[in-house]
């Protein structure tokens, strides 16, 4: 091999034009590299500073931001098929579709709200562990249930698990309630309990207090004096058709064992609550249709203001039946016999008033015309 000498006239440009070779390469990298051509390579690409691309860039596999890095978007970021996202933070977020988590959608801090103007559909259970709010109307197409088995209460406070409040200002008319149920349809045939309002009381140590426990609780409150009807009304209500019920407050048995049911019918005697007055009803105990009374004046003294009609008989069993009569106020008592008891192997005896005119009369020249008869039997004559 032959050796190629260069001589020391001719080292001098070779050298200058390497280095400006060199020089040139380094700024060609450091400033803006334009390639007209794909770049495929089989390592890395790895830029200490900004990497960008005018055009659209497609990634056939993962997109990984590790350590601290953000990535700023300053245009829409469209994906067309799922973003799995093991922690994301954004300020704002706008969807056109629908929104899917799997998981817990959580929110933090006292502004953490779920905010929305259209419908939000919720096909599982929804878990509220505290209050929820709702400013608007809510319209239940099923039924609202809150058991299984619902709210325990317990120490002394006001308690319920349904509390509705209704506050009226300048209410004109309609119905207002601060609750309203509606038993609306058709019913077919079986044994079905059915009403706009069922009120169940099944607790099994109500002795424990002394203070009003029922099914139903009607309460007048005192911001109310002299603005009711009544803690209960009954109403019989609508135009547009025939409207009757057997009656305002009845009374049914759904209960098969012997010795069991209500003790009264109508019960208006209470005891004296802790430091309550006692009972006291103002006018009377009852007001009848036309508004003659029956009142309990006091024990074993009842006064009714209005004539008594017996279609049946009448017994007065271990007192006296006494009819005052005074100067200014006279009383009859219209009688045609009168039966005297005899022992139980005896036959009883009657007094059996008999008139001997043989045509009506009230006067006579001698004073009554009528003869007792006694004799023996029952009445009537």
């Amino acid at each position: 091999m032959k050796g190629i000498s260069i001589l020391k006239s001719q080292a001098m440009p070779i050298l200058i034009a390497v280095i400006i070779s060199v020089l040139f390469v380094v700024a060609s990298v450091h400033a803006a590299t334009t390639v007209s051509t794909s770049i495929t390579t089989g390592g890395n690409i790895n830029a200490t500073g900004t990497l960008q691309a005018t055009g659209a860039t497609t990634l056939y596999g993962a997109l990984t931001v590790s350590g601290t890095g953000a990535t700023a978007l300053g245009g829409t970021l469209a994906v067309t098929g799922n973003t799995s996202l093991a922690q994301a933070s954004s300020t704002n977020q706008t969807l056109s579709g629908n929104l899917w988590v799997n998981g817990n959608a959580t929110t933090t801090g006292s502004n953490g709200n779920f905010a929305t103007q259209g419908t939000l559909n919720v096909a599982g259970a929804a878990w509220a562990s505290s209050t929820l709010q709702v400013t608007g109307e809510t319209q239940l197409y099923s039924r609202l249930v809150m058991d299984n088995p619902g709210p325990t209460f317990s120490g002394a406070s006001s308690r319920q698990t349904v509390q509705a409040d209704a506050n009226f200002s300048s209410f004109t008319g309609g119905y207002g309630a601060g609750v309203m149920g509606n038993a609306l349809g058709t019913l077919a045939s079986g044994n079905s309990i059915i009403g706009g309002l069922i009120g169940k009381y099944d607790i099994s140590d109500g002795t424990d207090s002394d203070h009003p426990q029922a099914a139903v609780v009607g309460e007048i409150g005192e911001n109310s004096a002299g603005t009711s009807d009544g803690a209960f009304i009954a109403v019989i209500g609508g135009d547009s058709g025939a409207v009757t019920s057997p009656a305002a407050f009845t009374v049914r048995n759904l209960n098969s064992t012997n010795g069991n049911g209500f003790s009264y019918g109508l019960d208006l005697f209470s005891t004296t609550i802790d430091t309550y007055l006692a009972l006291r009803l103002a006018n009377a105990d009852i007001r009848l249709n036309f508004g003659d009374t029956i009142d309990n004046t006091a024990a074993s003294s009842t006064t009714l203001s209005g004539d008594l009609t017996l279609t049946g008989d009448g017994t007065v069993s271990g007192g006296t039946l006494t009819l005052t009569t005074t100067n200014a106020a006279t009383s009859t008592l219209v009688v045609g016999c009168i039966q005297m008891y005899a022992t139980s192997t005896e036959t009883p005896g009657k007094l059996t008033l008999v008139s001997d005119l043989g045509t009506a009369s009230t006067t006579g020249a001698n004073g009554l015309y009528f003869n007792p008869v006694w004799t023996f039997g029952s009445c009537p004559a």
